[in-house]
């Protein structure tokens, strides 16, 4: 599965929409129907560890893409178990404002690394926008 996510990241870099659509399909793939390469705690194949680690790559991946389109598909995610916590390194990464309101809601998780995650992308956030004169704000 990582070869086709990488694979569609290259096509989706280079401008060829398919590329965005095969990451956006992997995120909402649940299906068992895939080679198993995660083990459980006994030793056997996990086809629901599997499901987990192939979504959680492509939502980082949409951060490593910077697509704006990915905004919208990421902040549904928030909530979503499985990715959760590689969702606001992405929103971070895309650098789009809109998703600020998602991530301040997102601080209130139980998960103490999602309210970390979050907190980490609204300092990206806030640091990377432009100031009135346009220029970048320093973290110093």
């Amino acid at each position: 599965m990582r070869r086709r996510d990488n694979a569609a990241f290259v096509f989706a870099r280079l401008g060829d929409d398919r590329g965005f659509q095969v990451i956006r399909a992997i995120l909402e793939d649940r299906s068992s129907k895939r080679a198993v390469f995660e083990i459980d705690s006994a030793g056997h194949p996990s086809p629901a560890r599997q499901i987990r680690a192939d979504r959680y790559y492509a939502a980082h991946l949409f951060g490593d893409l910077k697509d704006l389109r990915a905004v919208p598909i990421l902040v549904a995610l928030l909530k979503d178990e499985d990715v959760k916590e590689a969702v606001p390194w992405s929103l971070g990464e895309i650098g789009d404002k809109s998703a600020i309101p998602a991530l301040k809601e997102a601080l209130g998780d139980n998960s103490l690394t999602m309210r970390a995650s979050a907190l980490l992308a609204l300092e990206k956030l806030e640091r990377d926008t432009p100031d009135q004169s346009g220029y970048r704000r320093s973290p110093y």
